[in-house]
């Protein structure tokens, strides 16, 4: 599960900014906090909603979670520069390194992880395990007394001398633009393997523009035609069935392909939703690759024949729902520590089918290890019947162009619960300041001889 993370120096980002999904004090909604395990005290939130207005950086938050993910999963290409972009409205933060930090739950235990980055490479990274006893590092990466980097190994467990020898020959050939973290994951190095896997599997990333959709799948092909017609009812959708049909190896060649590629060919039940085209890829742990394309069953009224489209056929609103679908159902598929991050949550729907979105989530995730953060501008969100204090995020840019990030539970609960009244009245900053309609008064005269 994702407890805080921090980002400084990137985008819109000038000064270190936090999102933290541990509860505060408020007592609504208990059955929205998981607890993460005997490591640690926090309680922790299965939800955090974002909120600000156009440019102000809520998206750019969403960018600086996949930028630190991608860069931790994919080996950079040594062609190009590393697509760290800090704050350029700044000279001096123009020039210095973007930095990150993960505070997760994981499979064996608490870890707090961070590094800093530039164009041209790793300036520093560092992982800390917490629990009880308090804080221990396990490794540490800088610039030693020759002006070189180095890594510092600490309190990593190694179990025999295999894992030493792997360790130290890592620790000394580590590319300057790559982690340490994510060289050591290519190794036979078991004891940080769930760490690395929590960025590759458990944190999912959905932007607008989004081309592919990678999951350490819980579904089989088969599963996945029986129960997402079920998801999609609940979404009330004039949709009767869905179809998978397997298409031929030729025409999914370049698929397997780029996924090999980009994934390794070591990956095992792994599945791949391609949106535009409406295509899944299975592949299975005897390496057998299936590729299916979605088609949408529909009845004909006065009729006993059904009508079956292709994904383009059906509205953009109904194509955004097949992509949160398929999201969910990978949320829903286990007690596995799944983060779905959604940039506009609204995007094509309507105000009560995002409404409904959210609580099909709140209500099916109980006692799972789920958690969903996303973005949005659709104020009916705004309800403490539905959604606590504490999971309820503001961005807001100020006058130098730098963006920062807050709760709602920092103000004092002085609206009562009609806090969508407060917002739209400018009450917690993050909204649009609309100029007067004067300014348009050349308008009316550039025409004019």
């Amino acid at each position: 599960m994702l407890i805080r993370f921090k980002v400084a120096n990137f985008w819109s980002f000038r000064d270190e900014v936090e999102f933290s999904m541990v509860a505060g004090t408020t007592t609504d909604h208990p059955d929205h906090i998981t607890e993460i395990g005997e490591e640690s005290d926090d309680r922790i939130l299965r939800t955090g909603i974002v909120y600000g207005a156009n440019a102000a950086g809520k998206s750019n938050l969403i960018k600086a979670l996949q930028f630190a993910r991608d860069f931790i999963v994919f080996h950079p290409d040594s062609n190009n520069r590393i697509s760290a972009i800090p704050f350029m409205l700044n000279s001096r933060s123009e020039v210095a390194p973007s930095k990150f930090e993960f505070e997760i739950e994981c499979e064996s235990g608490t870890y707090i992880y961070g590094f800093e980055v530039d164009s041209d490479e790793v300036h520093s990274e560092y992982l800390v395990i917490a629990s009880h006893d308090g804080l221990s590092t396990a490794y540490e990466r800088g610039i030693g007394a020759d002006g070189n980097q180095e890594v510092w190994l600490k309190e990593i467990p190694t179990g025999n001398s295999q894992d030493r020898r792997i360790l130290e020959a890592t620790r000394v050939i580590v590319d300057p633009r790559e982690l340490f973290l994510s060289a050591l994951a290519r190794t036979r190095f078991k004891y940080l393997k769930d760490v690395y896997d929590w960025f590759r599997y458990s944190l999912k990333i959905i932007m607008p523009d989004v081309t592919a959709f990678l999951t350490k799948s819980y579904i089989s092909d088969v599963d996945f035609e029986r129960n997402f017609p079920r998801l999609l009812q609940l979404m009330d959708l004039d949709i009767a069935d869905v179809s998978l049909r397997e298409l031929s190896d030729h025409a999914s060649s370049d698929y397997i392909e780029e996924l090999l590629l980009t994934h390794g060919e070591d990956e095992r039940d792994v599945a791949l939703h391609i949106p535009q085209e409406g295509t899944y890829l299975f592949v299975r742990a005897d390496k057998h690759v299936r590729m299916k394309q979605l088609f949408t069953i529909h009845n004909q009224k006065g009729k006993s024949d059904r009508q079956t489209f292709y994904p383009i056929q059906e509205s953009d609103g109904t194509r955004r729902l097949f992509d949160l679908s398929w999201a969910f159902m990978d949320l829903f598929s286990g007690n596995e520590d799944q983060v779905l991050v959604i940039d506009e949550l609204d995007l094509r729907l309507h105000p009560e089918m995002t409404r409904h979105i959210l609580e099909i989530f709140l209500q099916n995730s109980v006692g799972k290890r789920s958690q969903l953060i996303a973005t949005t501008h659709e104020a009916g969100l705004l309800d403490l019947d539905l959604l606590r204090r504490d999971e309820i995020w503001f961005v807001e840019k100020d006058n130098d162009g730098n963006s920062t990030v807050y709760s709602l539970d920092e103000f004092v609960p002085q609206f009562g619960k009609d806090i969508r009244s407060a917002y739209l009245q400018g009450r917690f900053g993050a909204i649009p300041i609309v100029p007067s309609y004067n300014i348009l008064e050349w308008a009316k005269t550039s025409g004019q001889a």
